[in-house]
């Protein structure tokens, strides 16, 4: 490099000295191949007319011109660098994560699917095995893909239908191929021949062609296709010659392939289950939902239709499953509105009759609105005219897992692990005991109580949480709290759930309040914002929340109690439309907006009331609630019938708790001893030794009157009576007396033989 730095520059030529380089555009982190190659290119051009050759040069210079997304994201790998998870220390190791991360899946492939059009599983077998050859192609060809051969639109293979019964049940993947123009062929197999092979369908030495699981489907081809006459096939050749292709009309006969895999057939270690999705019909949720590539339509089930009260026309068709004889259809649902995640459009549902599913999604919908399942990303792409990201979850269905004697027999003599089990106990809540009316309403509203929540965003209401903000106020921003490891772990494990589920998203805003970690009952952690500077800058909410002896003079007469705890009840909660950039935390990877209602904001617990007063399509977690109880554990105190007492758990803290050393310390124990205030008899005299250290100008002194007054209040929790729930229908009687200094009121309930003290 010197020699050349000293030889004199060639006639005609202009010094890089001379030359004003002009910077690379930034990159945003627009998920865009030809944004991101051009920022790639216009780095590397930079790093020649630079001299820039050192691989920390750059890496540096190369993330300083990230912007946007792109730089919330490289922070964050900055961070994983930093604590040793990562390393990026090169350029071409940039390159590859930028890639990764910003690259969309396989724009190439999704190009050269659609130019195949597959039509049935025989050609979708076929065009996976050419993909999965372009998947191992080099970055050139998925850049161009017209330079390989067919690329052009002209070299699109055609479909032609066979010459004989049902086109949909040939087996011969040959009769599938082109016979008019030249068909794409991918990529040379100069390079194949090195690879194993690998099938597509079960990940066995050989190709999809010779699987002997697509030989097992060609014989339930075959017998599909004797099921239907001559008549039938006649007319549907006539109808597919007719018809547009945009717009198919459904045939006499519908197939549904979603079975049960049998016991023993793979032992691959891949996770296992069918694809279901959290969907909502005309605004209802639905009770489970199946995505089924080999269903040819979409069905639901007629009690499923019922519940969602929608209306269909009766059909003379038939619906096929693998396992059963062709069964009636009962009629079709047009266009009827359908969500899932952020997504919504009109489908076309088949009345049926299913025993393991509710609802299924066939390929009737995959084809209208351009998706593409992903598996193993458990989630599902939308690429219609309003592209999203549906996430689903990989489970077996529903209801008892049974196997026959034959099937236990064949593994003991396999020496397969068996097992003998004895439920103990069928209740989700050991120690409590249900009856069985209560059992019945639990299981007919079994969708109202799952797992976990959708992992989509709750549904707008009027209700939805609003900030609004006192005139010409500034927004708060703060700085990120200092965190322990194991919190940080725990910290990045909650936001991950959170983006993924879609109750937050990165942000730009102007405002910023820390993380924190509170505790709960079972040791695990709640994640709240510090929204103090925010909640000082908000109008509070004047709707007044209920008081807990209120709903206490409610219970008298009743004998079995139900209490419901709902599942993350604030997540269930959207923010207002243009309010989500003030709920921004700021956290060490990253600032994040909410799109759901947080902990911590001022007027989340008044937002919540009003929304349990109406029917929101709120869902309960079932662990934590109880039904039906003669005993019941509600807000710190104990019901029973006509009693009420406090939780032992409560008085144990009370019992338990230190001299206070400060007036902050005596100030936390009077606030929780002054909740149980109305089970001890003149707490206010008992305590007034205490409440004067809380005077403003008080010299902090504790003296022995205010141990005495201390260890008083304590004994007088722990000896604490039960109160009778009062009897609101029967008339009260007031007795009052006066003096010069004093008023006295002693309260009365009138009973048939004498009177009793309710309070004085």
């Amino acid at each position: 490099m010197r020699a050349m730095e000293n030889q004199a520059p060639v006639r005609g030529a202009i010094p890089v000295s001379r030359v004003k380089i002009s910077e690379p555009k930034p990159f945003c982190g627009a998920r865009d191949a030809k944004a991101l190659e051009n920022y790639i290119f216009d780095l590397e051009q930079y790093f020649r007319a630079t001299n820039t050759v050192t691989e920390e040069a750059k890496v540096t210079l190369a993330t300083m011109h990230l912007s946007e997304d792109a730089k919330l994201w490289w922070r964050s790998r900055f961070v994983d660098m930093q604590e040793g998870r990562c390393a990026i220390d090169t350029w071409d190791a940039l390159k590859r994560e930028l890639r990764s991360q910003f690259f969309p899946e396989n724009p190439w492939a999704k190009t050269k699917l659609y130019k195949q059009r597959v039509q049935d599983l025989t050609s979708v077998y076929a065009a996976a095995e050419r993909l999965f050859d372009l998947s191992n192609d080099s970055q050139d060809t998925r850049r161009h893909p017209s330079s390989s051969s067919g690329g052009s639109r002209n070299n699109r293979p055609s479909s032609p239908k066979t010459t004989g019964g049902d086109r949909r049940f040939n087996g011969d993947r040959r009769s599938h191929q082109s016979n008019t123009g030249n068909s794409w062929q991918g990529p040379s197999n100069q390079n194949v021949s090195n690879r194993p092979l690998s099938c597509f369908i079960c990940k066995g030495p050989h190709m999809a062609r010779e699987c002997p699981n697509k030989t097992a489907f060609n014989a339930f081809q075959t017998s599909l296709a004797s099921d239907s006459d001559n008549q039938q096939n006649q007319t549907e050749r006539e109808v597919d010659q007719t018809e547009e292709v945009d717009n198919p009309r459904m045939g006499p006969l519908k197939f549904l392939s979603s079975l049960q895999k049998k016991v023993g057939e793979t032992n691959t270690p891949v996770e296992r289950g069918l694809m279901y999705v959290h969907t909502w019909i005309s605004e209802k949720p639905t009770k489970s939902t199946m995505v089924d590539s080999g269903a040819t339509h979409n069905f639901i089930t007629e009690a499923e239709a019922k519940r969602l009260n929608l209306r269909w026309e009766k059909d003379a068709g038939r619906m096929k499953a693998v396992n059963s004889a062709a069964l009636p259809i009962i009629g079709l649902v047009k266009r009827t509105m359908i969500r899932l995640g952020g997504w919504s459009g009109l489908v076309n549902f088949v009345v049926v009759k299913m025993d393991d599913f509710d609802v299924v999604l066939g390929m009737e919908f995959l084809l209208e609105h351009q998706v593409i399942p992903m598996p193993l990303a458990k989630c599902f792409v939308i690429t219609g005219p309003t592209p999203s990201v549906v996430q689903t979850d990989l489970r077996q269905p529903d209801g008892l897992k049974m196997i026959s004697a034959m099937q236990l027999k064949k593994g003991l003599s396999r020496d397969e692990p068996t097992f003998m089990a004895i439920p103990l106990n069928s209740s989700e809540n050991i120690g409590e005991k249900v009856p069985k009316e209560i059992m019945r309403v639990l299981e007919k509203y079994r969708d109202v109580m799952p797992d976990s929540l959708p992992k989509s965003l709750p549904p707008r209401r009027m209700i939805d949480h609003e900030i609004e903000l006192v005139l010409a106020a500034k927004p708060p921003a703060k700085n990120a709290y200092c965190m322990a490891t194991p919190e940080l772990a725990e910290l990045r494990k909650q936001l991950d759930e959170l983006l993924n589920a879609g109750f937050i998203r990165p942000a730009k805003a102007l405002y910023g309040a820390p993380v924190l970690f509170q505790k709960k009952k079972d040791g695990s952690l709640r994640l709240c914002i510090d929204y103090r500077a925010l909640n000082k800058l908000t109008v509070r909410n004047k709707y007044q929340l209920p008081i807990i002896t209120d709903l206490f003079d409610r219970l008298h007469g009743a004998k079995y109690f139900s209490k419901l705890d709902l599942q993350s009840e604030y997540y269930q909660v959207r923010i207002a439309e243009g309010d989500e950039p003030k709920t921004t935390c700021v956290t060490r990877y990253g600032a994040f907006e909410f799109l759901v209602m947080p902990f911590g904001l001022t007027n989340a617990p008044t937002t919540f009331c009003t929304l349990m007063n109406q029917e929101n399509q709120l869902y309960v977690k079932r662990e934590k609630c109880s039904f039906s109880q003669e005993r019941i554990n509600f807000l710190g105190h104990v019901i029973e019938c006509g009693r009420i007492g406090m939780e032992e758990g409560k008085i144990a803290t009370i019992r338990d708790w230190a001299m206070p050393k400060s007036v902050s310390e005596l100030r936390s124990f009077l606030g929780q001893a002054n909740y149980y205030r109305r089970f001890v008899e003149g707490f206010s005299k008992r305590a007034s030794p205490l409440t004067e250290l809380l005077k403003k100008y008080v010299h902090w002194n504790w003296v022995p009157e205010c141990q005495v007054a201390f260890d008083g209040l304590k004994k007088a929790m722990m000896e604490g009576p039960l109160l009778g729930i009062a009897d609101v229908t029967k008339p009260f009687e007031v007795e009052t007396d006066t003096s010069n200094y004093a008023l006295g009121v002693c309260s009365y309930r009138i009973g048939t033989r004498s009177h009793t003290k309710v309070e004085n």
